[in-house]
C-alpha cells in the first residue's frame, strides 16, 4: 500500500530531494512506496522523525508557546497527540493550519506540499510509534 510522502515534514529534510540520510532521497521513498518511518537501505539509521507542526499553526506565537498554552505540551509538540482534538487546558483552541506561516518557513526555493499531503501527514502522525 502506498504511503504519503512525509519527507517535507521530517526534521531531517533539507528539501524534497535531499535530507540528512540521503544526498538524493530514493524515489521509492519520495513516491511513498516505502514507508521511511522504518529503517531503509542506505539511510545510516536516520529515518522519518516528525518536525514540530506547531509553528505552522495560526495560533502559534513562537518559542514553543501559543494562544492555547503558555508552554506547548511535549506530546503535542512531538506530534504524539494531534491537536485537532480537545486537549486538557487548551481553552478550546485547536491546531489551525496557517498557509502564510508555511510559505514563510519554506521560503521561495522549497516546494510546498498541497493540502492533501498536509492532511495525510496529520492523519499519519496518529500512527507513529515512539
Amino acid at each position: 500500500m502506498k504511503k504519503p510522502n512525509l519527507c517535507f515534514f521530517c526534521k531531517w529534510n533539507i528539501d524534497m530531494h535531499k535530507c540528512k540520510a540521503y544526498d538524493k532521497i530514493p524515489e521509492e521513498i519520495v513516491e511513498g512506496i516505502v514507508d521511511h518511518r522504518n529503517p531503509y537501505k542506505g539511510d545510516g539509521g536516520i529515518h522519518f522523525e516528525p518536525a514540530p507542526i506547531c509553528p505552522l499553526c495560526y495560533y502559534y506565537t513562537g518559542e514553543r508557546t501559543c494562544y492555547a498554552f503558555s508552554v506547548i505540551p511535549q506530546e503535542i509538540w512531538t506530534g504524539e497527540f494531534i491537536h485537532t482534538k480537545p486537549y486538557e487546558g487548551d481553552r478550546g483552541i485547536r491546531f489551525k493550519f496557517d498557509e502564510g506561516k508555511l510559505l514563510k518557513a519554506v521560503g521561495p526555493k522549497k516546494p510546498i506540499p498541497d493540502e492533501e499531503t498536509i492532511r495525510a501527514y496529520l492523519e499519519t502522525l496518529k500512527y507513529i510509534e515512539y
